[in-house]
């Protein structure tokens, strides 16, 4: 097909297009509920990224799987989303003409996932968003599919700059979306090496995993690069997604094992709220003549201890915890030991009718309230 052709100009590329769009309208609808993209720099955590969806060790390993997907789609600051978005808009239009937009939209998800996977095999304790691990996947595959299609043009031509013979000589991308894709990737490339990838190890590692994914994916496409079109394209791209099942299903056995501090006390808090709501209930029933000391005594028993010796039994039960959770789980452990003696011995002291024992539930109450205050001092920055 010749170069100059209109048609080769005019196939559409809907996958980049969308790929650009969703991180921009995420970026948006972040920046809307107080979470300004200006403010999260290269190299600070990006704590407040977890709600949106942001891969994190504890929440991923625990049911939340999606998260490996979903941070491709969640940028970290603006800085990032326009470099990557401008990167993405020259070598994704390039890549998709080249070997078709589903082909290209699961080579992208894959890359992602495997990225995020890496990621998180590396340090689970990191909060990790962004498209850039993605991207270089991209760059990758195309790396590995020119190599296949080296033999599609002539020696000459591979002197002259094969990527743009072979995307031109195919009908995949005009000229101009070449010289486009060339400068975009290496203002991606010269971003991410100066920006992160030499500060950052966890960086290295999620790159790693979606370029040897992207390398390995793009010898699956361009093997050889006439062969990709109609039927072919089809069962290659068809081949790639059923890969992409195959590794989601395959996730959680390569995903570290990380015990979810955050969530568990989250549920303790709420535990908390219902425990004191049931016996400011029940102690005003007393002081209403409703209930004698021994009925309230019962309450505390029956209805508020059980609840909060099974949160200290699960909190017991975490033995895979990140480094800077250790001294979080001691305080939270030492709380609920703390309340609930304090709740024993109230409960104790009003069965027996001894002021000693209810004085001394009042002190250790005030003793276990201390232990709270310790919880939010162990905790890691960007947690309080």
């Amino acid at each position: 097909m010749n170069c100059d052709e209109p048609a080769a100009g005019r196939r559409r590329t809907p996958v980049t297009i969308a790929l650009v769009a969703i991180p921009l309208a995420v970026m948006l609808a972040v920046w809307t509920q107080g979470v300004s993209p200006f403010e999260l720099r290269l190299g600070v955590n990006h704590e407040r990224l977890k709600p949106w969806g942001a891969n994190y060790g504890p929440s991923t390993a625990n049911g939340e799987g999606w998260r490996l997907l979903s941070a491709v789609f969640i940028p970290a600051n603006v800085a990032q989303f326009l470099v990557n978005a401008w990167a993405l808009w020259g070598l994704g239009r390039f890549l998709e003409r080249l070997v078709g937009g589903f082909a290209f939209g699961v080579l992208f998800v894959l890359c992602g996932f495997a990225g995020n996977l890496s990621a998180l095999i590396w340090n689970p304790a990191a909060v990790i968003a962004g498209a850039a691990p993605a991207i270089l996947g991209l760059v990758a595959a195309g790396a590995a599919i020119f190599l296949c299609s080296r033999g599609a043009v002539s020696q000459g031509a591979m002197s002259q700059g094969a990527v743009s013979q072979i995307a031109v000589s195919q009908g995949a991308a005009p000229r101009e979306v070449v010289k486009r894709f060339r400068l975009s990737l290496f203002t991606f490339l010269a971003f991410n090496a100066g920006g992160e990838l030499m500060q950052d190890c966890l960086v290295f590692a999620a790159y790693l995993g979606a370029a040897a994914t992207g390398f390995v994916s793009g010898l699956v496409l361009g093997w050889p690069l006439s062969g990709v079109e109609g039927q072919s394209r089809a069962v290659r791209g068809g081949f790639l997604a059923f890969t992409a099942v195959v590794s989601a299903l395959l996730a959680p056995t390569l995903t570290p094992r990380v015990d979810n501090v955050d969530a568990l006390y989250f549920e303790l808090v709420d535990v908390e709220h219902k425990a004191v709501e049931i016996y400011e209930m029940a102690k005003a029933g007393r002081e209403q003549g409703r209930l004698n000391d021994v009925e309230l005594a019962n309450i505390i028993e029956d209805e508020v201890l059980p609840y909060w010796r099974e949160m200290s039994e699960r909190f017991a039960a975490l033995h895979h915890v990140l480094p800077h959770d250790i001294k979080r789980l001691a305080a939270i452990k030492e709380y609920l030991k703390r309340r609930d003696d304090a709740w024993q011995t109230l409960a104790d002291g009003l069965r027996r009718g001894d002021h000693e024992l209810i004085d001394s539930a009042i002190q250790k109450a005030a003793e276990a309230d201390e232990a709270a205050a310790a919880i939010g001092t162990a905790a890691r920055p960007g947690n309080e």
